[in-house]
């Protein structure tokens, strides 16, 4: 990539594994998730206003213009999931800060996308509303929520069914996560 793109760029590799391991701390896992957050209210906002031109459509077809534009709910959904697994790996690093050391990623469960399973790995107990959010949002970004197609057809989404319920479950399972990793101490490594 040039350096002088219009497009911008990307370093990588050139920062020592202290520094990439301070990087792994719980505030910047933080920090990514209230990015993501910000733009999963953006689209689920989208999404409810175009629910609501459908609806005014639908009463007054002369009157109201229906909106011809794609659908921002399933992606917002996605991007929901992503902050919510930014938490649970925050809450990951808080309690376990040999996750990320020596300049990588240490165990299986930090590389990975099951939200249950990092859940559980940090020891956070999920109701089961949090549950089934969290078990569609590790499908979402592992796949429907980025593409519309599976590696292979039996991985393809037949259909997908997200609800706008899902929206208040995430916003309370944030806060949860959100409070709960700004009133953990700090641990050191164990490594």
């Amino acid at each position: 990539m040039r350096s002088d793109s219009p497009v911008g760029s990307i370093s990588k590799g050139i920062q020592p594994d202290w520094s990439y391991d301070m990087q792994g701390m719980s505030l910047f896992w933080l920090s990514k998730a209230e990015q993501m957050d910000r733009m999963v209210r953006l689209g689920y906002t989208a999404w409810r206003e175009d629910v609501e031109a459908i609806r005014a459509h639908r009463e007054d077809p002369k009157q109201n213009v229906l909106p011809s534009r794609p659908t921002t709910l399933v992606v917002a959904f996605f991007l929901a999931s992503t902050a919510i697994e930014n938490l649970l790996k925050a809450s990951l690093v808080v309690e376990n800060p040999e996750c990320i050391s020596k300049g990588r990623f240490q165990g299986k469960v930090i590389g990975k996308h099951n939200l249950l399973r990092i859940a559980e790995d940090a020891g956070i107990a999920l109701n089961p509303d949090e549950r089934d959010f969290c078990e569609l949002g590790s499908e979402a970004i592992l796949s429907f929520g980025r593409y519309h197609i599976g590696k292979k057809a039996a991985d393809s989404p037949n259909r997908v069914t997200v609800r706008d319920s899902a929206f208040p479950i995430y916003e309370r399972l944030y806060d949860r996560l959100r409070k709960r990793i700004e009133a953990q101490p700090w641990k050191r490594s164990t490594r």
